[in-house]
């Protein structure tokens, strides 16, 4: 776009200027352009010479405040903003003007508007009538007046033109419709995304341009009858912002409508598809099984989806603003510290976590945890998944336990057993015991009454370790009827004690057992002696043992090392 260059004498703010400058041919026009806050932004050189200033620079970016008489300041003030809200394009004012020696200069302003759109940024321009003894050329000169007239004209002109150029490259529509309900403009680009040209419509009516379209003709009568309002038009084609206002005359009364309709399809898009994007999400993690939750960097709850609330046993209201730590066992606090450490590093893990339900119940949860920082890098406290993993916790549990223990007794098996063996092996300290037990008439047990009888026999026996030894020692059953005892810290006496103590409960489990198979057991035991492996403690004491059952049955039986 071609811009008019500046006049000679005309002087301007060092601000840009906007694109309504007036361009004032004569050097000796006294004209001044003032913004709508009342700030001078642009004067010829016989204007400042009127104020007493040299230069036009002096001058230019003061307030009225500073050039305008005290009592007239209010008066200038409304015409600039009245004049705006009210749509008037000119108007004239008497007032007095400050010279630079503090004298009042009596002047006649007229004013008028030089933006075509109704925005903030209209200017006006301003012509000074003065007494003739101030500025005689400029009351006698009527021809100048006439060119000051003619180029403010000329300005307003090519200003519409580029308003029109702007609009008609701009995806937008511009309109205005008078009292009759008659379009008096119609502009813009985005025009020919509903099918109209901007010609044809002039003069037209609403229904005869766009008959199907109520909304627009009540945000039009909301317009007229004095309303200025924003809101969105949904087309056939398009999505528009429209901007309305009325259109008033001098007197304020309406004369009509003005709109700018800006094309906004493609973000209303893109919001509705953020809408659902989110709504998916949203929905994605209410309705998921596992629990989700937003925390502060103080472990404070701003969100939490409603599967939480069948894991933790309490409504999420009451829990939006507490504390993570109101819910934990105080073993579980040293957990949370170090993955707040390792969060603050940025980096994402799991691990489990130990909840306190309000029933007093413990609950596992597995927890996936993602840190979140803001613009500044800060850390600002993480989003977390969570299951329960409770039962799998206690199936776990239990798979261990019997992958250690005997299923029969519940003492440990015999794979347990020599795993603790090579541990003590590598550690221990003299005195250790073992003991090796067997019971000596199982199979006739079985033949005669059955093998259920059998197992009842053998759990009698491993409740009579049981109650023998002591917690910390190692009771296992290695065998089909065979069981062994490590006793750590216990010398020759202890042996002996604990052995009589097994053969003490082992008869009171026959009292309430068939009298005609009385369990009977034979028992080896031995003390490791310096530098003697507790393998060969072991063996030791299964031939002991293997003796015992010899001396009372004649028989041979299995010995530790599985022969016969």
């Amino acid at each position: 776009m071609n811009k008019p260059s500046p006049q000679p004498g005309l002087q301007t703010s060092s601000r840009q200027p906007c694109e309504d400058v007036v361009q004032v041919k004569s050097p000796s026009d006294v004209v001044i352009v003032i913004t709508p806050e009342g700030i001078l932004e642009m004067c010829s050189q016989e204007t400042a010479s009127i104020f007493g200033y040299f230069q036009a620079s002096d001058l230019i970016g003061r307030s009225y405040i500073e050039w305008v008489a005290p009592e007239d300041q209010e008066d200038l003030r409304k015409v600039l903003q009245s004049g705006l809200l009210a749509n008037e394009r000119n108007g004239r004012l008497s007032l007095s003007l400050l010279h630079r020696e503090g004298r009042r200069i009596p002047v006649e302003l007229t004013l008028t508007r030089i933006a075509a759109s109704l925005d903030e940024h209209s200017r006006w321009i301003a012509w000074m009538e003065t007494p003739a003894s101030l500025t005689e050329s400029q009351v006698a000169d009527q021809s100048a007046k006439q060119e000051i007239r003619s180029a403010t004209e000329e300005a307003l002109r090519q200003s519409e033109e580029r308003l029109r150029m702007i609009v008609s490259n701009v995806p937008v529509i511009l309109f205005a419709v008078d009292c009759s309900g008659r379009f008096t403009l119609a502009e813009g680009k985005a025009l020919s995304m509903l099918g109209q040209k901007s010609g044809p419509m002039v003069g037209k009516t609403i229904d005869q341009v766009f008959p199907n379209v109520p909304e627009l003709k009540f945000s039009i009568r909301r317009a007229m009858n004095g309303d200025s309002f924003n809101t969105t038009l949904n087309m056939t084609t398009a999505t528009f912002e429209l901007w309305c206002s009325p259109i008033r005359d001098s007197a304020g009364e309406t004369q009509g409508m003005l709109s700018v309709a800006f094309d906004v399809t493609e973000q209303k898009k893109a919001e509705e598809a953020l809408r659902k994007s989110e709504e998916r999400y949203r929905s994605l993690v209410e309705n998921q099984g596992e629990g989700a939750c937003i925390i502060t960097e103080n472990f404070h709850f701003e969100y939490l989806n409603l599967a939480t609330e069948a894991i933790v046993g309490r409504p999420v209201s009451e829990l939006i603003g507490h504390s993570l730590l109101e819910i934990l066992p105080e073993d579980q606090i040293p957990i949370l510290e170090n993955q707040l450490s390792v969060r603050q590093k940025g980096k994402s893990g799991s691990y489990e976590l130990v909840i306190l339900r309000p029933d007093g119940e413990r609950r596992s949860l597995l927890v996936t945890a993602t840190p979140r920082f803001d613009a500044t890098g800060k850390y600002i406290g993480s989003f977390a998944i969570f299951r329960d993993i409770t039962d799998r916790k206690r199936f776990e549990d239990r798979l261990r336990y019997w992958g250690a223990h005997d299923s029969l007794t519940g003492l440990y098996n015999r794979f347990t057993f020599e795993e603790e063996l090579h541990r003590l092996e590598k550690i221990h300290r003299p005195p250790v015991a073992a003991i090796i037990v067997d019971i000596d008439n199982l199979k006739e047990i079985n033949d005669a009454h059955g093998h259920h009888l059998g197992d009842e026999a053998i759990r009698r026996v491993a409740l009579a370790l049981r109650l023998s030894f002591r917690v910390e020692d190692m009771i296992a059953r290695i065998g089909g009827d065979e069981f062994a005892i490590l006793l750590a810290n216990t010398g020759q006496e202890g042996l002996a004690h604990s052995i009589e103590r097994l053969r003490q409960n082992l008869t009171a489990a026959n009292l309430n057992w068939d009298a005609s198979y009385p369990i009977s057991i034979s028992i080896g035991g031995m003390v490791a002696q310096e530098g003697q492996s507790l393998q060969e403690t072991l063996a030791l004491a299964d031939r002991q043992m293997y003796q015992e059952k010899q001396s009372k049955h004649g028989r041979h039986l299995s010995n530790w090392n599985g022969t016969s």
